[in-house]
């Protein structure tokens, strides 16, 4: 009996630590990574098929992967030449694809995370993991108008990095 119990008492110890991570990056980057160590990063881990641009010293890179997802674009946004913020945007007219793609990206986000915040609306579904002080991960789905065209899109955001900034996209 005791055997089973320091089973079962492990087994929660491991599905406590492991919903309890940090959020303390995107994509593989810590926030605080500088823009020239991620630049170099992407184009060692991507190569030649991958485009990176930059606007107002942010980077817009595309395609992005994410697991096997690829979404249309990444956001990596700097303050003072640090990384505060990521953000994956996918479009598409399949309703479907779009609720399988973010229901794919919950499941793995709360094993990770634990469970996230709700808030729906008709055309918004929205979950919300970590802490508004510190740092967040927001996954949205966006129904479109007239179900013409649909959003999934993550955003990772460490706030205290954020204070000092004033860009916007």
């Amino acid at each position: 009996m005791k055997r089973y119990l320091l089973v079962i008492e492990l087994f929660f110890a491991i599905c406590v630590y492991s919903q309890n991570s940090t959020i303390d990056g995107f994509w593989g980057f810590k926030f605080g990574e500088s823009k020239d160590v991620i630049v170099n990063s992407i184009r060692k881990r991507f190569g030649g098929d991958i485009k990176i641009n930059e606007r107002k010293g942010n980077l817009f890179i595309s395609p992005a992967e994410f697991g096997e997802i690829v979404f249309g674009i990444a956001y990596l946004r700097f303050t003072d030449d640090k990384l505060y913020s990521g953000f994956f945007t996918k479009d598409t007219k399949d309703i479907d694809l779009a609720i399988y793609i973010s229901r794919n990206i919950k499941r793995g986000l709360c094993g990770k995370y634990g469970e996230p915040k709700n808030s729906e609306s008709d055309m918004l579904l929205r979950y919300t993991w970590g802490k508004d002080d510190r740092a967040t991960v927001m996954l949205e789905l966006r129904i479109g108008k007239d179900n013409i065209e649909h959003e999934v899109s993550l955003l990772y955001e460490d706030f205290r990095l954020r204070k000092n900034s004033i860009d916007d996209f």
